[in-house]
Order: C-alpha cells, then sequence, then structure tokens
C-alpha cells in the first residue's frame, strides 16, 4: 500500500512558513500489469493490463465498488467514505497472480495475495492511497482446492422399450476454489458459482461412463476430475407381445394385432393405457388422407373390452385426419386402459400411426406405432364384418405382402396387370389368371378411396368408368 499526503504551504509576511494537510475526500488508486517474469515486481516495459475488474469490499467483504481498469491498467475510487475496506482484484482468466509483496519498494510490489485479495484497511478524509495488482502466465499452484459432488443420476427411455436408446443425466456441485467467480469447464461452460448445481447431459448408457474435468476461473491450476457411472438402463422391454410399444409422458400405447378379413381389410387393435391422474378426454388415430375407416362408422358408439363407450368421429380433421373416439361419461385414467378397433381398406397399410391423446384439461400426448413389425394375420371369426367367408389359408409377413395358401395356389395371389398405364382413354386389367372364378374388382382414387364398383362376372369384357 502506497500513501500519498497532499501539503500546502503559507508564507506569512514574517517570514514563516507552515505545512499544512489539506482535508479531501479520499480516494483509491492503483496498477493493474501483466507481470511477464513473474517476479512480482513493475519492471521496466511491462504492460498495464485493461477490463480488469476492481472490487471495493467493506469489512464484512461485502462489494460496495467496482471500476475496471482502463486502457492503460489503472483504476481509481473517488470520494471514499471513511471506514476500513479490502481489494478484490478479479482474475480476467487463464491467468494467476503474481507473487506478492515481493522487494524493498512498496511502490513497485503486488499488493493482491493468491486469491486477488488485498489485506484490510482504513481510510479517512484527506487520504490518498495506492494498491497494484500483477498477473502472469506461469501458474503458481492451486491454493484452495476444487472438489465436485455428484447427484440426481436419472435415467430417460425415451419413451420406448429399446434400452439402447436409453440416455442419463447427472448434477454436479463444486465447492472450494478461490472466490466468487466460481468454475469453469471451456469452451462452453464459464463462472458457475461454487455450492450451485449443474445439470450434464443427456449421455448414451451403452457409451459407458463419462469423465469431466473444471478449473476455478481465478486459479486454473486448481482443476477437479470425476467420473460418473450410467444407471442402469429404465426402458422395460416389450414382453405383452404387442408389435409397438411407446410410452410418452404418462400415457402409453400398444400396438396390439393387425387382423385380416377375407376381403384383406385391415383391423387395427390398439391399447391406450392413461398414468395419469387426470381423465383422457379422447384418443385419435390417423388415417391415411382420403380414406374412411369401414369400421366403427361415423357418429356411432363404440363399445371397448372394459365396457367403456365412446363416440366415434370417423373420419376426424382435427388436429390431423384420424378416426376418433371421445369419452363420454367414463373415461381412463389411473393406470387404467382401453382397447380401440378400426378397420381399413384393403390398399391402406400404414407403415405409422400417428396417435393423439386429450388428457383434461388440455393436455396433448402424442407418439407413433410401427406397423411393420406387425404380422398381419386372419381373423379368428369364421365371417368378415362385411359378408365374406374368412379363412385361414392366407396371412402377411411383416412387409405387408400376400404369403399365398390352399385356395390361391394356382394363382399365387400376384397383383394383375393393368395397361396401358397411365391412360386417358381405354384401360385393360388382366385377370385371366381368376378364370372361373367370381371376382370382385374396386376402382380407387388417387387417393386411395372407393371410387367403383364392377358388377361381379365370371368375365368382365368392358365397362363404362365415366
Amino acid at each position: 500500500m502506497k500513501q500519498k499526503l497532499l501539503l500546502y504551504s503559507i508564507f506569512f509576511l514574517s517570514g514563516f512558513t507552515f505545512s499544512l494537510e489539506k482535508s479531501s475526500a479520499a480516494s483509491i488508486t492503483g496498477f493493474v500489469w501483466s507481470d511477464l517474469n513473474t517476479n512480482g515486481i513493475q519492471d521496466a516495459g511491462e504492460p498495464g493490463l485493461d477490463t480488469v475488474w476492481v472490487f471495493l469490499l467493506d469489512a464484512a467483504g461485502n462489494q460496495v465498488d467496482g471500476r475496471l481498469t482502463d486502457a492503460t491498467g489503472h483504476y481509481t475510487f473517488d470520494n471514499v467514505a471513511d471506514g476500513t475496506y479490502a481489494l478484490r482484484f478479479a482474475n480476467p482468466g487463464g491467468l494467476w497472480q503474481t507473487l506478492q509483496d515481493q522487494g524493498a519498494d512498496d511502490l513497485v510490489d503486488s499488493d493482491a495475495d493468491p486469491f486477488g485479495y488485498t489485506a484490510q484497511f482504513t481510510i479517512a478524509g484527506g487520504q490518498q492511497l495506492a494498491f497494484d495488482a500483477g498477473f502472469t502466465t506461469v501458474p503458481q499452484g492451486c491454493f484452495t482446492p476444487v472438489s465436485i459432488t455428484v447427484s440426481a443420476i436419472d435415467c430417460d427411455d425415451n419413451g420406448t422399450p429399446d434400452p439402447s436408446d436409453d440416455t442419463f443425466t447427472f448434477a454436479i456441485t463444486a465447492t472450494g476454489g478461490t472466490g466468487p467467480w466460481g468454475w469453469d469447464m471451456l469452451p462452453g461452460i464459464s463462472m458457475v458459482p461454487y455450492g450451485t448445481s449443474h445439470t450434464f447431459g443427456p449421455f448414451q448408457i451403452i457409451n459407458g461412463a463419462v469423465t469431466l474435468t473444471i478449473n476455478d476461473h481465478d486459479n486454473p491450476d486448481c482443476t477437479a476430475t470425476v467420473t460418473v457411472a450410467p444407471p442402469a438402463p429404465c426402458s422395460s422391454p416389450n414382453t405383452s407381445g404387442a408389435c409397438d410399444v411407446k410410452i410418452i409422458g404418462c400415457m402409453k400405447y400398444e400396438l396390439l394385432s393387425i387382423a385380416l378379413d377375407a376381403d384383406k381389410n385391415r383391423t387395427y387393435s390398439i391399447q391406450v393405457t392413461n398414468n395419469c391422474s387426470n381423465k383422457m378426454i379422447y384418443t385419435a388415430f390417423q388415417l391415411p388422407d382420403g380414406v374412411v375407416a369401414l369400421d366403427p362408422a361415423n357418429n356411432s358408439i363404440y363399445e371397448a373390452p372394459s365396457g367403456r363407450e365412446y363416440t366415434v368421429r370417423n373420419p376426424n380433421d382435427a388436429p390431423f385426419y384420424s378416426i376418433r373416439f371421445k369419452s363420454g361419461t367414463d373415461s381412463i385414467s389411473n393406470g387404467a386402459s382401453d382397447i380401440f378397433e378400426y378397420t381399413l381398406p384393403a390398399q391402406s397399410a400404414p407403415d405409422y400411426i400417428h396417435v393423439v391423446s386429450r388428457v383434461y384439461p388440455k393436455i396433448f400426448y402424442e407418439a407413433h406405432l410401427n406397423t411393420f413389425n406387425c404380422v398381419a394375420t386372419p381373423s379368428n371369426s369364421t365371417q368378415s364384418k362385411y359378408g365374406k367367408p374368412l379363412s385361414d389359408s392366407y396371412a402377411e409377413d411383416a412387409g405387408n405382402r400376400e404369403v399365398p395358401g390352399e385356395i390361391f395356389t394356382s394363382t399365387d395371389a400376384v397383383p394383375f396387370s393393368v395397361y396401358p398405364n397411365p391412360s386417358d382413354g381405354l384401360l385393360y386389367a388382366d385377370i385371366s389368371r381368376w378364370r372361373g372364378q367370381n371376382v370382385r374388382i374396386v376402382l380407387l382414387s388417387g387417393q386411395g378411396s372407393p371410387w367403383k364398383h364392377l358388377p361381379s362376372k365370371r368375365e368382365i369384357r368392358l365397362c363404362d368408368l365415366t
């Protein structure tokens, strides 16, 4: 610390001279520099450091004022009230405080300790005190080690039963260090206060343990490293036999089966479980654009296996094109489930089903159920809902291709030829492979909706499609 006194001379006619101390407001000044040779002394040619924070602290250590050093490394606190204070020179990052109180000349040494603090001092009116601080790029060691505590290790199943996509997060709390500027993990994390929690992740569980190293912001030589082992996967493997399972929040969706009738129409059976405490208002399943489900009918009442009743809107336009099942007076909640079934025409075989549920009052959950792993199998009924006898001699593989059975052995159930295609005139269809059998032909629009039914005949030669 350097102290300056202002002395004034008063000359009287008698020829005597008196020295008097001028009473004025106190001030604190100083110089912050780069100690290039790390000797703790301001040597010729060593430059000042600009934009370094200098904080004025009261006797209790509370910050009462702050200044940034100017382009030459100097700072000034004017009009300082009488009292006891200390200064703190904040590390601009990546530097160390140089050696303190070196040499015999207090005017050119560094007054800050390894943490950037000066000793407390008292100032009164009229005093001008000066405190300097040097920084160096040479590591000076770690004076207050940093320690890490790990907490809140959480697993996320990402809404699937597959443990390979499970992730985890964790929190760390660092203590120790040199001061309120906290710790860094550059380049992305800087100045996290000590004693506060910071969350990392998500990380893939299958990738194993995660190792992190942090360093004190003021003293980069103070580091701490922690290795966090991942938790066990939290996905619940699909043991229900469902084709696909999705868990979104408190809602669970299971594609149980796809059943085929004699016309190859597909009936989708989907179980919805509401683990929320609030009741489900409705659930809706995406329909292919322009397609209307064959069953259940629009404005009909669907009775689930549980006995609960739902009003059907088929098709439904919001929040997307779908078939909607809306609860009447009772609905599922607190882990209850219902199974919803609807039938699409044979030409409609979506690879996935977009499903949405609204939970009271207006909370929405959405998922996508994959159908490509679901083998479409014949219905157990002896007759379809549309009057056709069923046979167990056909099924579909996971790629939704027909597998020939006994009835279709002679034809292999291959698609018939259509030519010329495209055409703006006559269009021919070769159905010779079905010679001698009754056939049913349905023309579909570009959106896949039935457009025209042709009469059932053993031979079809020419039909007017206009």
